[in-house]
């Protein structure tokens, strides 16, 4: 077999593990070049975890090879997270990206529509400015004993 180029499951895994980090370097810089900087101040998450999130990409091999460094970092905390999410990215996403859309969601939801306070007579005057040309059709009855709110 050795005279064919085979020399051994040994072998033949240190290939494929070469292949499969070339690669992955490869796609790490590909990666690179198409995501652009960006300013965490805009994100919506803390900014400790929209450092974490945004730059997680950049933390592929060890650390001196990284694309981020200590001092980029905007605190201590949010370096220790990034060092953290590297070694557990599965949990980073699970548990802290997770918790914090799940908080966003809570707000869009509180942010729905309210009672204004407006009457049906009140809606009726704003809309007919609208479409002036249009006379609505009012489906509804006037409620006995009230007092039409002037317009």
């Amino acid at each position: 077999m050795l005279d064919m180029g085979y020399q051994g499951p040994e072998h033949e895994r240190a290939i494929v593990a070469g292949e499969k980090e070339e690669a992955r370097r490869v796609l790490d810089q590909d990666v690179d070049k198409l995501l652009v900087e960006y300013d965490i101040n805009e994100s919506d998450l803390p900014i400790e975890i929209a450092f974490v999130f945004h730059n997680l990409h950049k933390t592929r091999g060890e650390r001196h090879q990284w694309g981020v460094l200590p001092p980029e970092a905007p605190t201590p905390g949010a370096w220790n997270m990034l060092v953290w999410a590297t070694e557990n990215e599965g949990k980073f996403m699970e548990l802290v990206i997770r918790e914090q859309l799940k908080g966003k969601g809570k707000q869009v939801e509180e942010q729905g529509m309210g009672d204004t306070g407006e009457s049906i007579v009140q809606l009726e005057s704003m809309l007919s400015v609208l479409t002036p040309n249009e006379p609505l059709r009012s489906n509804t009855k006037e409620p006995e004993g009230q007092p039409e709110i002037p317009a």
